[in-house]
């Protein structure tokens, strides 16, 4: 009950509208990439931005962009979970100013570069690589010395 106390108390407002605000205005300038905001479903107090993904114009499928964006260095990760609607989720409440440019930098160098990720690997979900690698079991034994 205290924590409930305590982040009913926090400001509305942490900074994260102006970051949110920020990267709406430098994802708009980036080929194959729009924004739409998105209000939390559960009714919280916060917005996250949806980042679309054009795959003709953009050279990537949302899929694609945020395997590409977690594989790099620094790891960017982006909530995937309506990848296969064509939108990746980006949440400004954690991130500082400086870590937001560094994801917008990434986000901005993947889209410049041709995509280096197979399409169809970056689809496959956490689970199906789980049942790929259950399917391949058991392991043939080996002697050993």
């Amino acid at each position: 009950i205290a924590a409930m106390r305590r982040w009913r108390s926090q400001p509305a407002d942490d900074g994260s509208l102006a970051r949110l605000e920020r990267a709406e205005a430098e994802l708009a300038t980036i080929p194959g990439l729009s924004t739409r905001r998105q209000r939390d479903p559960t009714g919280n107090p916060f917005t996250r931005l949806e980042l679309h993904v054009d795959s003709a114009s953009a050279g990537r499928d949302a899929w694609a962009l945020a395997a590409e964006l977690a594989a790099g260095n620094p790891k960017i990760a982006l909530r995937s979970l309506h990848a296969d609607l064509g939108y990746l989720l980006l949440d400004f409440r954690p991130v500082s100013a400086a870590e937001l440019d560094i994801a917008l930098a990434a986000i901005r160098r993947c889209c410049a570069l041709p995509c280096h990720i197979d399409p169809a690997a970056a689809r496959m979900r956490r689970g199906d690589r789980a049942a790929a690698q259950d399917r391949s079991w058991p392991k043939p034994m080996r002697a050993v010395p």
